[in-house]
């Protein structure tokens, strides 16, 4: 899919205007389907490519230097709390707390 290829959910900026338009389709027929299919948001459903990739950032050795923060905008999202509140809302921690788990497992 065009998410995972083009890695779109990286763009802070994303809306469901510009989801749509890459898609070839209309947003009100791109909300319906993923609403139908998935029975999510469009913007849920972007936030969970996020938090997938944060979690991937996360686990990364590569990037134990990097912020928490910096690690919530690489993965595309706005601000830090967003990314804190969705991804806590996701998986019931925090993100440094997700960092900490993986480092002692």
């Amino acid at each position: 899919m065009v998410m995972d290829e083009e890695e779109l959910y990286k763009n802070p900026l994303l809306n469901r205007l510009d989801l749509a338009t890459r898609l070839g389709t209309s947003e009100g027929y791109l909300s319906q389907i993923i609403n139908q299919e998935i029975n999510k948001s469009i913007i849920q459903f972007v936030n969970e490519y996020r938090i997938e990739a944060a979690k991937n950032l996360l686990q990364d050795p590569i990037f134990n230097k990097y912020s928490i923060e910096a690690i919530g905008m690489e993965a595309g999202f706005k601000s830090k709390s967003t990314f804190y509140n969705t991804f806590n809302a996701s998986l019931n921690m925090s993100p440094g707390a997700f960092r900490k788990l993986q480092k002692t497992s």
